[in-house]
């Protein structure tokens, strides 16, 4: 019998193919395309907002968020790739780059986690209109402009009243952009849906990608409690508080967690730690229905009032992605806790910043020497079946996307 041979030689090909894939990206290269049975995460830097694109296992694209503040003040980070380019314009041109390994020409999900203009585009003097006339080009509706989305999901679709309404000078632009998309090019929209995994799914080849899962986790205080898909709601109605106690945007903000196979990635986009009142502090609930994942975006761009003890005890993500554009993110004090064994978890943890201001490194040192990476793209590429992924910065200065540094293989538990 050969059998006994057989196992070394398996354990040969499963390194050589390791071997292979860690090859395929170089240093100074451009990052390879996407291909099937991947799944991407990136963090687009323009220093203006956040954006994250995701290309799934079947080439399912989605698009979460697409800020855009053209704002400048010392404690501001610079505009990428320059100021000449409106942001919208980079994610655009970024994503089209990237969805070419999917053949698709059209984004499947626009998902929008709530209303402030880092996230969904701001109106100023300098902002064109579309060709329609019937809206101006900024974040999500420049992006959309450029892409079609063919479908959009939010917070508060059709009434925006639930259980606050949108206040931000630039939603009314939002809106008009949804409405002629919906009514000129078909596009569709929705309500998120708390304790759903059935509404952001894969559209190309679910049955190939079973391990494959999307969970909608909480949104406008309501919070998935762990089972089917019931939700419960942690916010008092308006009608029983005063103005000065009724919930913020970003607590009504949409979170979510991808799986795929082993690998779980949490986004929360700007849930704070830091709440007025402690009903409105949903990091314990929510915390406990994600469970422990590989991966995270860092809720409101590592601010002071972000990513407390007890999400991180219950996240223990090896991976930290920080969207920043300003110089007091990352907070000392949330840094420090992410990157230390003892404040939260123990372990090796890596953080990666998309645009770091040079002022950060006084304020926040020694803490940032430990920083993985501090500026670029930054792009979360699991590995097919979902059992290992890696972490690459990309130039962020033209559009050839040449890879910085490479992190990894990270192990999923």
């Amino acid at each position: 019998m050969n059998i006994p041979f057989k196992i070394p030689v398996i354990a040969l090909l499963v390194l050589f193919s390791m071997t292979i894939r860690a090859q395929e990206v170089k240093i100074g290269k451009v990052l390879p395309a996407w291909k099937e049975g991947y799944l991407d995460i990136h963090a687009i830097n323009t220093g203006q907002g956040e954006c994250t694109f995701f290309i799934l296992p079947d080439g399912t694209t989605m698009l979460v968020d697409a800020g855009e503040i053209r704002e400048k003040a010392p404690n501001i980070v610079p505009q990428k790739p320059n100021e000449e380019i409106a942001p919208y314009e980079t994610y655009a041109k970024y994503i089209a780059h990237f969805m070419k390994g999917t053949k698709q020409k059209a984004i499947d999900y626009m998902l929008l986690t709530h209303f402030h203009i880092d996230h969904m585009g701001e109106i100023n003097k300098g902002c064109k209109w579309a060709e329609n006339k019937a809206y101006q080009l900024t974040g999500i509706s420049g992006v959309g402009d450029c892409i079609p989305f063919r479908k959009a999901i939010d917070r508060g679709w059709p009434d925006y009243n639930d259980p606050i309404a949108p206040i931000s000078k630039a939603f009314p632009n939002y809106l008009n952009f949804i409405k002629w998309q919906k009514e000129k090019n078909g596009m569709e929209i929705e309500q998120f849906k708390v304790g759903k995994k059935d509404q952001l799914v894969l559209v190309h080849n679910a049955a190939k990608y079973p391990t494959f899962e999307i969970r909608n986790i909480a949104a406008n205080g309501r919070v998935w409690i762990g089972v089917e898909d019931i939700e419960r709601n942690y916010f008092i109605p308006t009608d029983q508080l005063s103005k000065s106690e009724w919930p913020d945007e970003n607590q009504c903000s949409i979170v979510f967690r991808v799986s795929y196979g082993k690998f779980d990635y949490f986004t929360g986009a700007d849930l704070p730690a830091v709440t007025t009142l402690d009903w409105q502090n949903l990091e314990l609930p929510v915390g406990s229905v994600t469970g422990p994942v590989e991966a995270c975006k860092s809720n409101h761009h590592m601010n002071y009032d972000a990513m407390g003890v007890t999400l991180l005890k219950a996240l223990r993500p090896q991976v930290v992605v920080v969207h920043n554009r300003k110089a007091q993110q990352p907070d000392i004090e949330v840094l420090r806790r992410i990157l230390s064994a003892t404040k939260a978890y123990p372990g090796k943890k890596d953080v990666f910043s998309t645009n770091f201001h040079p002022a950060t490194a006084l304020v926040a040192y020694p803490n940032t020497k430990q920083m993985a990476a501090k500026q670029g793209h930054i792009v979360i590429r699991v590995q097919p079946g979902g059992n290992e992924f890696y972490v690459y910065a990309l130039d962020d200065t033209s559009d050839n996307y040449a890879v910085t540094s490479i992190h990894g293989p990270y192990i999923c538990n």
